[in-house]
């Protein structure tokens, strides 16, 4: 696709609502099958770069062992890379999360199991190798999440055999220097199932999670753990919980029951909890924010199970967006796996899922223009070439456009800073004096602008 030869359409900037569109990103490549039960998680660096984390059914003899890799997306190479020489974890990896801090350092929490331990673990990536951070022994059945906030505090919740019950420790910043927030679990009395951690506006870690009595959500208050309105919300989860903050202090948290299948966001607000019915069997359903706009992924039953994306309006309802994936992007139901979708600060909103049926899948990544909201490709318009470039650029179009039409071109870097105009535009462009990276071309007319990424190599 990012052939040096190749002519790239100009695309058209119209409104998001109207006719943006997902993009499939290059397909990493994946040596084994993907572990049913596990998370296809996906974070954005803050240069905007995504990283996926998965779990893998790794043959061993006659064994199947289940291993984690993450792999980091290269946008100027067009391409996938392993992070680290090989897989992440010893053993076998249930119950995989990532985080990624303002410096770009990857962390991986999950349960390790296997030669009579059972043991939560976090690992960080040092630029050439994983290195555990810390390591608790646990049970079996404890459930494992991760969490970073903006001041790049790093908190994990397990079981803690300890207390017992279900703790959330914070990092300290050198191997095995972690705290315990309370001075009690925030559960004690049951199995937790399917935690998730957040921070509301003023900084304080909220947790959701499940019980065989329902859902809750709590609140660390610098000291103990309280409720956040009444102590169960909803009913036993199926599959594991979410929680976000918006604006205006409103916490929304997510699930699916285990008896009914009913998904449902419930939202805080005014001291009480409210709930909005999604779907039926809409699974895990993530989270994503981009400033304070909240996106929420389910799944629908559609042929297959077919993902979805909300964005909730200024009166708390939940709608969807007028862009979604299209009739190609289907989830088996076998295996079973938790999608991801993440928002970087480009204004780009991110996908990651297992794509296909029950026998032939591949885990695909998809990304839609939630800002400017570029459109599909439009023909007979504006090309530039190469792209990639080293330097040199043509624009060619239709010969209507290039007198009294064009108003002229900009280039602009990836955080919207122009870098040049022209007004008459010249047979070629030279931008060997730019460094390399990622750029946009913006041609004015009298009737549209049209943007189009560049590559400068």
């Amino acid at each position: 696709m990012k052939n040096t030869f190749l002519t790239f359409i100009i695309l058209l900037i119209l409104s998001t609502s109207m006719n943006a569109q997902w993009y499939e990103l290059v397909t990493p490549t994946i040596n084994f099958d993907i572990k049913s039960s596990s998370f296809i998680d996906l974070e954005i660096n803050l240069d905007g770069e995504p990283y996926l984390l998965y779990d893998c059914e790794v043959p061993n003899g006659n064994d199947i062992d289940y291993k984690l890799f993450v792999q980091k997306y290269d946008e100027i190479n067009d391409g996938w890379s392993l992070v680290g020489s090989n897989n992440v974890n010893e053993l076998n990896a249930f119950q995989n999360n990532m985080a990624i801090d303002s410096e770009g350092t990857v962390y991986v929490a999950f349960l390790k199991v296997g030669a009579g331990i059972s043991t939560c673990t976090v690992k960080e990536f040092d630029g050439t190798e994983w290195v555990t951070i810390g390591e608790w022994d646990v049970g079996v059945l404890t459930e494992v999440t991760m969490y970073c906030n903006n001041q790049d505090d790093l908190y994990v919740s397990h079981s803690d055999s300890d207390y017992p019950g279900q703790v959330v420790k914070r990092y300290l910043g050198t191997v095995n220097n972690w705290e315990i927030l309370g001075d009690a679990p925030f559960l004690t009395e049951s199995q937790c199932l399917g935690p998730a951690i957040t921070t509301d506006n003023d900084g304080n870690i909220l947790v959701s999670y499940g019980t065989p009595g329902g859902l809750s959500v709590k609140k660390f208050n610098g000291s103990t753990w309280e409720y956040v309105g009444s102590g169960t919300i909803g009913d036993e989860p199926l599959y594991p919980t979410s929680i976000t903050t918006g604006s205006d202090d409103v916490i929304y948290t997510t699930t699916t029951d285990f008896w009914s299948s009913a998904s449902t966001v419930h939202r805080y607000q005014n001291n009480a909890w409210q709930n909005q019915l999604i779907c039926y069997g809409g699974g895990y359903m993530p989270f994503a924010k981009y400033n304070n706009e909240v996106y929420m992924g389910h799944y629908v039953a559609d042929n297959g199970l077919r993902p979805r994306v909300k964005k909730v309006d200024n009166s708390g309802n939940w709608i969807n967006l007028p862009e979604q994936p299209g009739e190609y992007f289907t989830s088996p139901s076998i295996p079973t796996t938790y999608f991801d979708i993440e928002t970087d600060n480009h204004g780009n909103l991110y996908m990651a899922l297992l794509k296909g049926d029950n026998f032939n899948h591949h885990v695909s990544v998809i990304k839609l223009d939630i800002v400017t909201g570029i459109k599909a490709p439009q023909k007979e318009v504006f090309t530039i070439y190469p792209n990639p470039t080293t330097g040199i650029i043509k624009l060619t179009g239709p010969d209507s456009y290039w007198d009294e039409n064009l108003f002229g071109i900009e280039i602009t870097d990836i955080t919207g800073i122009t870098i040049c105009t022209w007004r008459h535009v010249p047979s070629q462009i030279d931008l060997s004096g730019l460094k390399k990276g990622i750029y946009f071309v913006r041609v004015n007319t009298s009737e549209n602008s049209y943007i189009e990424k560049l590559i400068i190599r």
